[in-house]
């Protein structure tokens, strides 16, 4: 089993400070004192790697839990289609598929139901022909292009409820923050090092630091943040 040594270096909180402290464990001279408008070389690099290696640890998984939200949204009459970036302004990677509800707005919460989801192709055979209907849909598919459509065009305003899986974000500015738990984000570090080591093709601090530290921190957060596995029954 591999041991995460416990360092008395204070936890980075924050995009600058991860730079930083990759740029330690690295063993870069100076100081980076900002993200932005860079002409060091070397410090764009350990940057760049750091923000790479945030985006890569998120799309690790696509169902990290950290990664999870909700949202609700009111729908207008006379639609079928929404784009979510668009329209809603959230960035799906995926949705979960059993937790999209409707209600009609002006009757409340309490009438809500649940909307089943189909595939595309077999909604495509069953609703995307002829003439659509207008009134309460009781399927919602995702199409090719990631928008959202229901069966029928809304007969009036509706209020939609569902829970997603959100898209990597990425680190930019100096007090950007990563959504994963903090006792993660010396992943990021880690593996950015990892980057470095292999480019630097310094195979010690790869293969003794780097490489076991990322790796023990990556098992303790798959262990801990991805949804628990359930055990089909009995087959016979």
């Amino acid at each position: 089993m591999t041991i995460v040594v416990q360092s008395s270096l204070a936890q980075p909180q924050n995009f600058l400070e991860l730079v930083q402290r990759t740029a330690l464990e690295c063993g870069v001279p100076g100081t980076i004192n900002t993200v932005a408008n860079q002409t060091n070389q070397e410090y764009i690099n350990i940057i760049n790697w750091v923000r790479e290696a945030y985006t890569a640890i998120q799309n690790k998984h696509d169902d990290w839990r950290w990664l999870w939200r909700e949202f609700t949204f009111n729908l207008d009459a006379g639609t079928r289609t929404y784009d979510p970036v668009n329209d809603w302004d959230i960035t799906p990677l995926q949705w979960v598929k059993n937790s999209f509800r409707l209600y009609r707005t002006s009757s409340g919460i309490a009438g809500e139901f649940w909307l089943n989801f189909w595939e595309y192709p077999e909604f495509k055979e069953a609703f995307n022909r002829g003439i659509i209907m207008t009134n309460t849909p009781h399927v919602i598919t995702q199409l090719p292009n990631r928008s959202l459509r229901f069966n029928s065009i809304l007969e009036a305003p509706y209020t939609i409820r569902a829970e997603y899986y959100e898209e990597a974000t990425v680190l930019t500015e100096n007090e950007d923050v990563p959504v994963m738990p903090k006792q993660y984000f010396m992943s990021i570090v880690w593996l950015a090092t990892m980057t470095y080591a292999k480019y630097e093709e310094a195979g010690v601090l790869y293969n003794t630091t780097a490489n076991s530290q990322y790796n023990a921190i990556m098992s303790a957060m798959e262990r801990n943040e991805l949804p628990a596995i359930s055990l089909g029954g009995p087959l016979c």
